[in-house]
């Protein structure tokens, strides 16, 4: 009798327990079920919104696009920055807002908004070029061709941010060399220097020559525009500046380029200088200055509107 009433007594306990795991166990899966119906449901709400903001940007890019055409790139570029905004995921308007702007800030008419030239920036040019190589790598062929960006292909920038060239491997750096537009910051309202960087392992160094006329009418001719004194502008005089071309070698080594350049009074002389990271090809040495009449050369990109 005792065995009987301790089996009575345990069994009801242990039903009392299923039954409050089985409860247990139905609000776990309605909870699961509704977390998984409130996972679907922001969802499907993200890819609609992202479907309406793809369909948004194309039709700002297509309204640029219209303008693009007939040669409106003052117009059309807002267009493309707004197409962007939109959806940053959209190539075509990350890539046709690089194009435009590098054609603006290449060509810019000071009579137009300057705001523009906000959008018109290398900065963003560059960070438009790499979000569309992020969204679809096969666009390089298009971006090395594309005669929009042919400023922008005169830059280090390009190969080192674009293309992700090393100086540090020859072929690249001499290709690198090759192409940039090497020219140093101007003396007022002349030319700059420049170096141009042939395959055959020549240099080209490009300066100007100043001829004026001191107080006692004799012709004198400076290669550097420091030396013009002041005398040469009195009374109406006038100076000319003439351009001048000298040959020379250069040579690569350990990401550093050396030229070298025969002088009439010295023999050979060279110099060695490297990229940094702004992208200024500087050359060292207490002979530098015998050498090369600038000891910076960097792409210039267009400074529009820059007060003289």
């Amino acid at each position: 009798m005792k065995r009987l009433v301790r089996q009575r007594s345990i069994q009801p306990l242990l039903c009392g327990m299923l039954l409050t795991v089985g409860v247990g166990q139905v609000h776990a899966n309605i909870n699961t079920n509704a977390n998984v119906y409130n996972t679907n449901a922001t969802q499907t709400q993200t890819h609609a919104q992202q479907q309406a903001n793809q369909a948004k940007a194309k039709r700002l890019n297509t309204k640029g696009y219209r303008l693009y055409k007939q040669g409106k790139y003052y117009q059309a570029l807002p267009w493309f920055q707004q197409a962007t905004q939109a959806d940053s995921n959209y190539m075509l308007g990350q890539y046709n807002l690089a194009c435009t702007a590098s054609i603006v800030l290449n060509s810019f008419d000071c009579r137009q908004d300057e705001g523009l030239l906000e959008i018109a920036d290398p900065d963003r040019i560059f960070s438009a070029l790499q979000k569309t190589l992020a969204l679809n790598p096969q666009r390089l062929a298009k971006i090395k061709t594309d005669p929009d960006l042919a400023m922008v292909r005169k830059s280090y920038r390009y190969y080192r941010d674009i293309l992700g060239y090393s100086v540090h491997n020859n072929r690249q750096f001499k290709e690198i060399l090759m192409n940039v537009d090497w020219t140093s910051d101007t003396a007022g309202w002349f030319l700059p220097d420049r170096l141009t960087f042939k395959a055959n392992g020549t240099v080209i160094l490009e300066q100007s020559s100043f001829t004026y006329r001191d107080k006692n009418g004799q012709k004198v001719t400076v290669m550097y525009s420091s030396q013009i004194p002041d005398i040469a502008y009195a009374n109406g005089r006038t100076v000319n500046e003439n351009r001048v071309h000298k040959t020379g070698k250069y040579q690569l080594a350990n990401g550093m380029v050396t030229v070298e350049f025969d002088s009439k009074t010295k023999g050979k002389l060279r110099v060695s200088g490297r990229i940094n990271e702004n992208g200024e090809l500087n050359f060292a040495g207490e002979n530098v200055f015998d050498v090369l009449p600038s000891s910076a050369y960097r792409f210039h990109f267009p400074t529009p509107c820059e007060a003289p």
